[in-house]
């Protein structure tokens, strides 16, 4: 009688895609966003060991980062994942996991603007383009510049950037709003045009917020499922 997508903003997306809804849905795809994170490490006299304990336990509340676009955030894998982010090899690499212990890391994540694209090929499979605008990369910049200046007052004698940046929330694809020639979902769930096809995961975001989304989409969810209940 109803069916509810809930495969994120890749699954979502990907699934109208593929059954052919971007002729009645232009905006399907569009305004993809995904929080860039970029990643410094600062090393220091004395053992850190930021690998043990949860795997993230402080984040950043500052208004005047908020402002700026940009939120802190500390995430310290194991030795499999951080060596992973430094661009060196052989000897180069060796010395700074040798210092694995003695790192303390800090990552800008950036409030980007919905510039990506989600789109499937001629056998479905995904495509994301997606690029950092001039303002992404301001409000990079910032966060870059606040995380040097926090690790030389911590008395960091040596930092490394990572050359590394990625994703790790998926956002957009099926934006929420009124106008369906800019939106995919309308403000009940509901995919424009259909009025047993709803959605409220992570693709139905218009752009990013300032935030980790996860407590964002559960409300939504929880929303939406009270509308499916009284209708």
């Amino acid at each position: 009688r109803h069916l509810c997508l809930a495969g994120g903003s890749f699954g979502t997306t990907k699934l109208l895609l593929n059954s052919g809804y971007k002729s009645k849905l232009p905006a399907l795809g569009k305004g993809f966003t995904q929080h860039p994170q970029f990643m410094f490490f600062g090393v220091f006299d004395e053992p850190v060991n930021a690998h043990k304990g949860a795997f993230q336990t402080m984040a950043s509340d500052d208004m005047r980062f908020l402002k700026q676009g940009f939120k802190l955030e500390n995430v310290y894998a194991q030795p499999i994942s951080i060596g992973m982010l430094f661009k060196v090899f052989g000897k180069r690499h060796q010395e700074i996991m040798m210092k694995f212990n003695y790192m303390s890391c800090i990552e800008v994540a950036v409030r980007d603007d919905a510039s990506g694209e989600i789109s499937v090929d001629k056998k479905g499979n995904l495509k994301i383009k997606k690029y950092l605008t001039a303002q992404d990369m301001k409000r990079r910049d910032a966060g870059l510049d606040t995380i040097r200046n926090i690790f030389a007052k911590q008395g960091a004698k040596e930092v490394i950037e990572s050359p590394f940046f990625f994703g790790l929330h998926l956002m957009g694809g099926c934006a929420i709003g009124t106008d369906p020639a800019k939106s995919v979902t309308g403000p009940d769930f509901r995919i424009h045009g259909f009025k047993n096809i709803s959605t409220s995961d992570s693709s139905v975001f218009p752009n990013a917020p300032g935030i980790n989304p996860s407590l964002t989409i559960s409300t939504l969810s929880y929303l939406h499922a009270s509308t499916l209940l009284k209708s």
